[in-house]
């Protein structure tokens, strides 16, 4: 893909593309968790800046700051239109269980592949020492901000500036810190050594005290945090450490969220959360895993757990019949069936269920057919029920 969209490039434009890939590079090499990895990003960042640095400003040199601006803006619909089509080599990274870094591998692969195409272009390679101060160390960044800026306000940025390996060593004892106070977006200390993989202070701010339930970055709690990280370490240690395996993020649920619709089981971390007892069920159906699986297309995984359904019957009759009438049917036909005559006979669903709009409710929000008197809902009095 890089040759098809790079290659045909004038030679400027392709000087001007990969400085704009330098320049990301250098932005984003904060935000790996590894400060080893940090610095080596910078350094190669800054090794394609030098590189580049003669011959890219010939290129732009009579260029207004339109035209710069312009340009920029036709790299940046390269750079996505090259993350629609991962390199070989960036798709076995990711295989190798690198897909929390999948940004920062994305673009080193671009610099590699950038580096490659000025070989055979013939620019001039950069110096073999490139100074790399100031930093001579580059710190852990999220979301593009450092610890002083995503915890500006709070008293807690000299505890954050301890943790993912940017200052002195993390002190074992969080005790004095506010746990309770939450930076930009809400992000919390538990979410910074989450973000930047820094175990020892994670297990230090658990041992503390730190509030397992409460809300962090974005309205999600701990776990939700952890498991969209994907490291089951994290995970394993919060439910250790009494977080509920039925924790809610703002939109979806932790095990939600751990599903993986591609892996038999559902993923390590989906399958950790059910060994925990986390609910397959929810009050509203529509953060459920009921509603996952049909957004996935995996009915077979809703008639292996069918035991455990307390959805909506009559909801879930409205997505099998939309999808057995639609001319291209998702996942497997013969579950469909299965399921289809499963909800007819467990629960009196009347099929078709056409529409939803004109449908009434009764008092826990679930869908009735009124000329369906076979119905038997199937609903929640109240919270998640096991399993």
């Amino acid at each position: 893909m890089f040759s098809l969209i790079v290659g045909p490039m004038a030679k400027p434009r392709q000087l001007q593309f990969c400085g704009f890939v330098a320049q990301q590079a250098t932005d984003q090499a904060g935000e790996a968790a590894d400060p080893a990895l940090r610095t080596a990003r910078l350094l190669a960042a800054r090794k394609m800046q030098s590189r580049l640095a003669t011959d890219l400003a010939k290129a732009n040199a009579g260029l207004s700051p339109e035209q710069i601006n312009a340009i920029a803006g036709e790299n940046s619909q390269a750079m996505g239109l090259l993350s629609y089509a991962p390199s070989p080599q960036l798709a076995a990274q990711i295989r190798s269980g690198n897909e929390s870094d999948i940004i920062g591998l994305f673009i080193g692969d671009i610099v590699r592949q950038c580096d490659a195409m000025l070989d055979a272009r013939g620019v001039a390679t950069a110096s073999s020492t490139v100074d790399l101060s100031p930093p001579a160390k580059i710190g852990f960044k999220w979301r593009g901000k450092t610890a002083a800026e995503a915890f500006a306000g709070t008293g807690l940025v000299p505890w954050a500036e301890r943790i993912c390996g940017d200052g002195p060593a993390a002190p074992a004892d969080y005790s004095g810190a506010k746990l309770g106070e939450r930076g930009v977006d809400g992000v919390s200390l538990l979410d910074w050594a989450i973000e930047c993989r820094d175990r020892a202070a994670f297990t230090a701010l658990l041992d503390a005290g730190f509030d397992t339930a409460k809300p962090g970055q974005f309205g999600d709690p701990p776990l939700v945090v952890a498991v969209e990280g994907k490291d089951p370490w994290y995970v394993t240690e919060l439910l250790r450490h009494g977080a509920s395996p039925d924790a809610m993020g703002h939109w979806r649920t932790a095990l939600s969220a751990a599903y993986e619709p591609l892996e038999d089981g559902g993923g390590e971390m989906y399958r950790l959360l059910r060994k925990a007892d986390a609910s397959l069920n929810f009050p509203a159906p529509q953060k459920s895993m009921w509603n996952t699986w049909t957004s996935f297309a995996r009915w077979e995984m809703i008639l292996s757990n069918w035991d455990s359904f307390k959805g909506d019957p009559v909801l879930l009759g409205r997505d099998v019949t939309m999808e057995l009438e639609h001319p291209v049917t998702r996942g497997s036909k013969r579950a469909l069936e299965t399921l289809k005559a499963r909800l007819a006979s467990d629960f009196g669903v009347c099929f078709p269920v056409v529409s939803l709009l004109d449908l009434p409710r009764d008092a826990q929000g679930n869908y009735r057919q009124p000329g369906c008197p076979g119905l038997r809902p199937a609903t929640l009095p109240s919270g998640p029920s096991p399993n």
